[in-house]
């Protein structure tokens, strides 16, 4: 009965009503700002409570209804849950970013080799960015000298243009600093760094009126999301 009450809610006539976001740092800070402006220019009535952490942390919020979505770059196994949902939202790029004093600055790209024994600021040993950058840089031997441990890219942006060392973060989150050369971002030379941006829900939850006005506002940008409705319909 309440999927059914859910369903048929015109959600543009709603008076009241809240949904709980959960989300990764990089996410937090440089993509759900402008979605929930936009989401709250299109229902001023509605509010949007965001929470961030690292993904293992959204995803227990999202199972335990502490949170009605999360969006997340981190990966997921979703064998050890099946009621996680997960949907690829895009794909994202990932750089190797450096600051003006680098001897690289000038160069297109870096050879992985490069990193090894370099100055490096990373996130959290917790993190799944660090997990899934400590794999790749293992894989291929490199080790990098670990100078810092920061919990958000705006601290590691800001060490990076300080001088401490150099790091790794997805393009969306250094336009400003690269239109501005205050950083630069290098391609590594034949290695694409690449992750998934994923939005996660309970596939068990009712889906709350507010969720699904937000869910059907952010699928103008990723029509993908329309499937989440679609499956709660389909129960």
């Amino acid at each position: 009965v309440a999927e059914a009450e859910s369903a048929v809610t015109n959600v543009e006539n709603l008076t009241e009503g809240q949904v709980s976001i959960g989300s990764t740092p990089g996410v937090s800070v440089y993509l759900l700002p402008e979605w929930i402006h936009s989401f709250r220019a299109r229902y001023p009535q509605l509010t949007a409570a965001l929470q961030t952490n690292i993904t293992p942390t959204i995803i227990d919020g999202v199972l335990s209804h502490k949170l009605d979505i999360g969006f997340v770059e981190g990966e997921i196994d979703g064998r050890k849950n099946t009621r996680v949902g997960q949907l690829v939202l895009e794909d994202v790029n990932l750089f190797v970013v450096i600051g003006r004093g680098h001897p690289c600055w000038n160069q297109t790209s870096i050879p992985i080799e490069n990193l090894n024994g370099q100055p490096f600021i990373t996130r959290q040993v917790t993190s799944r960015t660090r997990m899934w950058m400590d794999g790749i840089l293992e894989a291929h031997n490199i080790k990098p000298h670990i100078v810092a441990e920061l919990d958000n890219p705006e601290s590691i942006k800001r060490a990076v243009i300080s001088g401490v060392g150099v790091t790794i973060l997805p393009e969306y989150a250094i336009h400003y600093e690269v239109e501005n050369e205050m950083l630069r971002a290098l391609p590594l030379k034949d290695l694409p760094l690449q992750r998934s941006l994923k939005v996660v829900w309970d596939r068990g939850m009712t889906c709350s009126p507010a969720t699904r006005a937000l869910v059907l506002h952010l699928s103008h940008q990723f029509p993908q999301l329309l499937r989440i409705l679609e499956a709660k319909s389909a129960r």
